[in-house]
């Protein structure tokens, strides 16, 4: 983990070296991404998948240009280190999945 927070922090690095024009076109794009990708985590689709890689796509942009979103990112990586944690997300997303497909079937029965 140490050597994945230093290599971490050498892109941050670089990344401040960019042209401020191609800074703010980068941040800009995690701006648009991340709500993008709550809208698609909660679309009657259920592609809770892409909307994940959506907003850590974005989160991962902005850790560059902000140390918030880099806090974020560090304590969401350690969070989903945590097998429990993921064993429960599991959980929630079938019963998303369940949710999602129980509505589907009432709302075109009734039809």
């Amino acid at each position: 983990m140490a050597d994945f927070m230093e290599s971490w922090e050498r892109r941050r690095k670089t990344y401040k070296k960019l042209p401020r024009i191609v800074r703010v076109l980068l941040t800009g794009l995690a701006f648009i991404l991340a709500p993008a990708g709550v809208i698609a985590m909660f679309t009657p689709l259920a592609v809770f998948e892409v909307g994940s890689i959506l907003i850590f796509t974005s989160l991962t942009i902005l850790s560059f240009e902000f140390d918030w979103a880099y806090d974020l990112l560090s304590w969401l990586r350690k969070k989903l280190a945590d097998k429990k944690l993921r064993r429960k997300l599991a959980v929630f997303m079938v019963l998303v999945v369940s949710t999602y497909v129980v509505l589907a079937i009432l709302w075109f029965w009734k039809r």
